[in-house]
């Protein structure tokens, strides 16, 4: 069975719309069999009513539906009153946590901030850490949510608060992850801090994943405005890679990550250039290939892939999504 995990603190709406339409194209493909998400529904009666969401008190898990789809949205657990739902439910939420992350991950979507912070948390060591969250620290805010260790010597996932009592340590989760192929960023900077999700899954004998995602600061596509799903990558994405597996091949995506990694990565920066080239929005552009220069230094912000290997790949620009082109080329220095 392969199988997703989404954690996302994406807004909900617009904002959580391609973590949704990857889960619902994934699943549609044949190349994923389920979601965590559906198989813990049976689980969500069992949470105490201050731990799931309510729009009067909108603070705890929230079970979004849309796109033809469901997910839980973590966004809210950023908001203050996470010291306070530890302090009563913290047995509820580590229990509820635990069953998150207790089978194995094929493939990891997470969404949200996404940098490299350094936590200044004794029972990490102080270590370096990877990060994804929610919202910006205050005194009372959930902050660095999903921190992974760096370096790569601890198979802990830590939901890090402001303090270490504040902190939900799940111990060895990182097996989970031994046999996890894909993880996608739905944030900034999957390309520059994509190493330390590597070396963290390949931990003790684990696979190394590919990394998707994009290249410098992005904003998920947001607003009002309900964008139909031909203006999200995901929605391009897993066709292309179920056309690229041969139709006597069982293990899908297995196969695909052992032999055609780079073909994986040139069917997201495909993706990308058919969702968002020609975005009326120009922040929405960047996620697909947007050149800047700033004090006569030139950067961008682009689609990209960081392979088994770790090779990186970056949106061509001279991509125009006709055949025989790569809609990807290696980043060299």
């Amino acid at each position: 069975m392969t199988r997703m995990l989404v954690t996302s603190f994406n807004q909900p709406g617009n904002k959580l719309a391609e973590a949704l339409l990857f889960k619902r194209e994934a699943l549609a493909s044949g190349l994923v069999d389920v979601e965590r998400t559906d198989e813990l529904l049976a689980d969500w009666s069992a949470l105490p009513n201050e731990l799931r969401w309510d729009a009067k008190d909108p603070r705890g898990v929230r079970r979004f539906r849309g796109r033809g789809t469901q997910l839980f949205s973590f966004l809210d657990l950023s908001k203050p009153g996470w010291p306070k739902l530890l302090a009563d439910f913290r047995t509820e939420l580590e229990a509820f946590l635990a069953k998150l992350y207790a089978s194995p991950v094929d493939v990891y979507v997470v969404g949200g901030h996404h940098t490299g912070r350094h936590l200044e948390l004794p029972r990490l060591g102080n270590r370096y850490c990877q990060s994804i969250w929610g919202l910006t620290r205050t005194a009372d805010v959930l902050d660095h949510v999903v921190a992974i260790a760096h370096p790569v010597d601890s198979r802990d996932l830590v939901w890090v608060g402001d303090t270490l009592a504040n902190s939900i340590v799940l111990g060895g989760v990182q097996q989970r992850f031994a046999a996890c192929r894909m993880i996608l960023v739905l944030g900034c900077n999957a390309l520059s801090f994509g190493e330390p999700w590597q070396l963290w899954a390949k931990q003790n004998g684990g696979l190394t994943p590919l990394v998707l995602g994009w290249d410098g600061p992005v904003f998920m596509r947001g607003g009002a405005v309900q964008f139909p799903d031909k203006d999200f990558a995901s929605f391009h994405f897993w066709s292309s890679l179920k056309a690229l597996v041969p139709s006597n091949e069982t293990e899908g995506l297995a196969w695909l990550w052992k032999n055609h990694p780079d073909q994986i990565a040139q069917a997201w920066g495909a993706a990308c250039w058919a969702a968002y080239h020609d975005s009326v929005e120009p922040g929405h552009r960047w996620l697909w290939c947007q050149r800047f220069v700033k004090d006569k230094k030139v950067f961008w912000r682009r689609a990209a892939a960081r392979l088994p290997d770790g090779t990186e790949w970056v949106a061509n620009p001279k991509y125009n999504g006709k055949p025989g082109q790569k809609a990807m080329v290696e980043n060299k220095p």
